[in-house]
């Protein structure tokens, strides 16, 4: 039963030995949303992003881009990796957007996937909005092991 099914409540003084208890199942949870849940699907990624824990992303645009040199890189998350690189500097961005959080492939070389549809330079769409289940991203080369990193991204909501 949802809240919208709760028509009516039992009248106390037709019970007198127990209290009234109502359970409500599936009551919706809040539209406001907080933010993005991002953690790292494996341990080769968890290793080349540094991200051992998930965080949670409040503050947009979030950009991923592979670690250089240049300390002045402005990508809020770094990925390590060796030649060959797979992963552009400024690979891709987490904005939102209408009060939907938008993906955006930064013109990567190797392209971005989300739940299985590619986006980036060289395909028909640059961005996807992410849903509200788990959204696999997956950045790098999307036709080898080495040099993919999977993160999942988890929109989340105020209790």
């Amino acid at each position: 039963m949802n809240i919208e099914e709760v028509s009516s409540i039992p009248d106390p003084s037709i019970v007198k030995s127990a209290p009234i208890i109502l359970f409500i199942d599936n009551i919706k949870k809040s539209n406001v949303k907080k933010g993005v849940l991002l953690y790292a699907a494996d341990e080769p990624t968890m290793n080349a992003s540094g991200l051992t824990k998930p965080i949670l992303i409040d503050s947009f645009p979030f950009k991923i881009g592979r670690k250089t040199n240049n300390t002045s890189s402005l990508t809020d998350l770094q990925i390590t990796e060796q030649r060959p690189y797979y992963v552009s500097r400024n690979h891709l961005t987490l904005a939102i957007q209408n009060d939907d959080y938008i993906l955006s492939d930064l013109e990567s070389r190797k392209g971005t996937k989300v739940n299985n549809l590619m986006i980036g330079f060289n395909y028909p769409n640059s961005y996807v909005t992410l849903g509200d289940k788990e959204n696999l991203i997956e950045i790098g080369s999307t036709a080898t092991k080495g040099g993919r990193y999977n993160f999942v991204a988890e929109i989340v909501y105020d209790s």
